[in-house]
């Protein structure tokens, strides 16, 4: 039996860390006002982390009737969820795009700085366009077109990728002019991106044992390449 070299303690009521912690951690832990993240156990899934922070800042705000106050923060959080989740899509069908590439030429190597240049950039269009384009490259099935829906509510309201960041920023190189983010007042469905934001989660990410979803598609293909591959080195 594999032994381990702390006790693992399950989390059921987590999506974003497998691992827990003894009642007595947790004790000691929320009276010292600390957290903890890390380890083999207790790796964060970062997506769910920022939904799940999105989603009791704007419960809070709601309760203490400071949604304006945390409009932006709040705002941030769903956005950078949704990027986070565009780029492990992409990351999945650039694993794909390597399997195949393998399988024309078992010498193939990843082309590191390519892959990197990619999954860059913080622009939620831009990431949403090549994961597009690559199933279509790669003919795999389409994202939901909930995804879609979503990424082109968050776009409309930031003129650039900082715009819920700072309150001034530049698009473009230096020496373009720069922009103020907040001269005119800014109306934040908050509330309906979260919905939006959780529908889209339960259609892509892998959140549930057993539950279907995008990425589950993507990842019985992985996983049959992956098969095939290790048949051919092995062979």
């Amino acid at each position: 039996m594999v032994e381990f070299e702390r006790p693992f303690y399950a989390d059921a009521g987590s999506r974003v860390m497998v691992g827990g912690k003894s009642a007595e951690q947790i004790e000691a832990d929320l009276a010292s006002g600390l957290a903890r993240v890390g380890g083999f156990w207790r790796s964060p899934n970062y997506f769910e982390s920022y939904l799940q922070a999105a989603q009791m800042l704007i419960d809070q705000g709601q309760s203490a009737g400071c949604l304006d106050d945390i409009g932006l923060p709040a705002f941030y959080l769903q956005r950078h969820a949704a990027e986070l989740l565009l780029k492990s899509v992409l990351g999945w069908i650039l694993d794909i795009q390597d399997f195949r590439n393998q399988l024309k030429d078992l010498a193939y190597k990843t082309d590191i700085e390519q892959r990197s240049a990619e999954l860059f950039g913080h622009d939620l269009p831009t990431l949403l366009s090549r994961v597009q384009s690559r199933v279509k490259d790669l003919d795999l099935p389409p994202p939901p077109p909930e995804l879609d829906a979503l990424i082109r509510k968050l776009d409309a309201l930031e003129p650039t990728d900082t715009w819920a960041r700072y309150s001034t920023s530049r698009k473009g190189k230096k020496g373009s002019p720069t922009i103020a983010h907040q001269k005119e007042e800014s109306v934040i469905p908050l509330v309906e991106l979260q919905a939006g934001l959780v529908c889209v989660a339960d259609l892509i990410a892998s959140r549930e044992l057993c539950d279907s979803s995008y990425e589950d598609e993507l990842y019985s293909e992985w996983n049959r390449l992956d098969h095939i591959l290790e048949a051919l080195v092995n062979d």
